[in-house]
C-alpha cells in the first residue's frame, strides 16, 4: 500500500555532489512508495564551484523558495516533510528559518518532520545560541545521521528520535561491472609502476587534494591517479605543475562516472582520502564496492566506515606510517573484506529497507 503525501526540501542534482546523489535516490523511492509528492531543490547553485557563494540571484531564490514551501505546506498538507538542513556556513541561517516553518506546521497538523544530516554539525555544535534554538524547535523531529559517531552529536542535543541512516551506492549495469570490472586482483598489466594510488573528488583543499599531491615525491615507485574537476585557479595550476614535473606518474582523468569510473578505481591498489572534513563519503563506499582498500584521515564519520579489515583511518601525519604498510600487505589482502562491508551496509536494498522503516 502506497503512503499518502510527501513534501521534500533537499538537494538533488544538478549539481552533482554527495548529498545530491543520495537525494536522487530519495526521489526514486518517494515516487515508488508515496501516492502524491512535491520536491523542492534546496540548492541555488548550478555548479559545485558556485556552492557557498552569495549573490542577489541566490537571495532572491531563497525567498522565493520560502514562499513556495509555505504555500505548498498549507495547500498540499503533506503527512511527511523531508528536509536536509545545512549546519555550517551562511546556509545554517537560511535553513533555521525552514526549521521554524516546519516546526510550526508540525504543531498545527501533526506531520512527521524528517531532517537528514549530510555534514558535520561544526557550526551548530560551536554556537550555544544555535544549539538552544535547535533543541527547542527540533525536539520532536526525526533526525537521520549517516554514522553512529555523528548520531552521538544529536543525542547530546537531546533530540529524541535519532536514527543512523547510511548512504548507499546505486549501481547501473551492475552485472557488467561484476563480470568485467569489480575484480579483487592486481592489475599489473595496467601500469608499469609498482602501485597505483587514487584520489577521487573535487580537487580542492578541503578534500585534501594538495595533501595528496604532497605524497607524489615521497613514493617514486607509485603512480598517482586523479579523478575529479579542479575547483579554483590554485588547484588547476597545481595539477598542471605536477603533470608537467612527474609526467606519466600522474594520471589525470577529470570527472568520469559510471562504469568507466569503477574501471579506473578497480585498477588501483589504494584509495587515498586525506580530507579535512567529511561525514560519510560516497567515494569510500565506491572503493569498498570495487574491493579497493582505503587510507583516509580520521575525521567525521570516516572511522565508522574504515577499520583495519578494509584499510586504515588516521591523522594525515601518520600516512607515511600506514601507506607503506597497506601497500606491502597488498590489495588482495583487503578486497574480500571491502566487498563484504559494502554488501552488509551500503547496498540500495539496505537503503530502501531503512527508507521504508523511517518514512512510511
Amino acid at each position: 500500500m502506497r503512503n499518502e503525501s510527501f513534501l521534500g526540501v533537499f538537494h538533488f542534482g544538478p549539481p552533482s555532489h554527495g548529498a545530491s546523489m543520495v537525494g536522487d535516490q530519495v526521489v526514486k523511492l518517494v515516487e515508488k512508495h508515496f501516492q502524491s509528492f512535491f520536491f523542492y531543490n534546496l540548492s541555488s547553485s548550478s555548479t559545485v564551484e558556485d556552492i557557498g557563494g552569495l549573490n542577489f540571484y541566490k537571495f532572491f531564490n531563497i525567498f522565493k523558495l520560502y514562499f513556495a514551501v509555505v504555500f505548498r505546506l498549507f495547500v498540499f498538507r503533506p503527512k511527511v516533510v523531508y528536509f536536509t538542513p545545512a549546519l555550517n556556513g551562511f546556509a545554517i541561517y537560511r535553513d533555521f528559518i525552514f526549521l521554524f516553518i516546519f516546526s510550526f506546521y508540525r504543531f498545527l497538523f501533526g506531520a512527521k518532520i524528517i531532517c537528514h544530516i549530510h555534514m558535520l554539525p561544526a557550526k551548530l555544535m560551536s554556537n550555544s545560541f544555535l544549539k538552544i534554538i535547535w533543541t527547542y524547535i527540533t525536539a520532536e523531529f526525526t533526525i537521520l545521521c549517516l554514522t553512529e559517531s555523528l548520531r552521538e552529536n544529536f543525542l547530546v542535543l537531546k533530540n529524541k528520535n535519532v536514527v543512523v541512516f547510511s548512504n548507499c551506492l546505486f549501481i547501473e549495469d551492475s552485472a557488467f561491472i561484476e563480470d568485467s570490472v569489480r575484480k579483487p586482483k592486481r592489475w599489473s598489466s595496467y601500469s608499469s609502476y609498482s602501485h597505483r594510488l587514487i584520489f577521487i573528488g573535487h580537487l580542492m583543499e578541503s578534500k585534501g587534494f594538495f595533501r595528496f599531491l604532497s605524497l607524489i615525491p615521497k613514493y617514486p615507485d607509485c603512480q598517482f591517479v586523479i579523478l575529479g574537476k579542479t575547483v579554483g585557479e590554485n588547484s588547476h595550476r597545481s595539477l598542471n605543475e605536477v603533470i608537467e614535473e612527474y609526467g606519466d606518474r600522474v594520471e589525470y582523468h577529470g570527472f568520469i562516472s559510471g562504469v568507466e569510473k569503477f574501471r579506473v578505481l578497480s585498477s588501483c591498489d589504494l584509495y587515498i582520502l586525506p580530507s579535512f572534513s567529511e561525514a560519510q563519503p560516497l567515494t569510500i563506499i565506491e572503493s569498498l564496492y570495487c574491493g579497493v582498500p582505503i587510507l583516509a584521515t580520521n575525521v567525521g564519520g570516516i572511522p565508522d566506515m574504515v577499520n583495519q579489515t578494509v584499510g586504515a583511518s588516521c591523522s594525515f601525519e601518520q600516512f607515511d606510517e600506514y601507506l607503506p604498510r597497506l601497500l606491502n600487505a597488498g590489495k588482495i589482502s583487503y578486497s574480500e573484506s571491502c566487498v563484504k562491508m559494502f554488501n552488509d551496509n551500503y547496498t540500495l536494498e539496505k537503503f530502501e529497507a531503512n527508507f521504508v522503516k523511517v518514512f512510511c
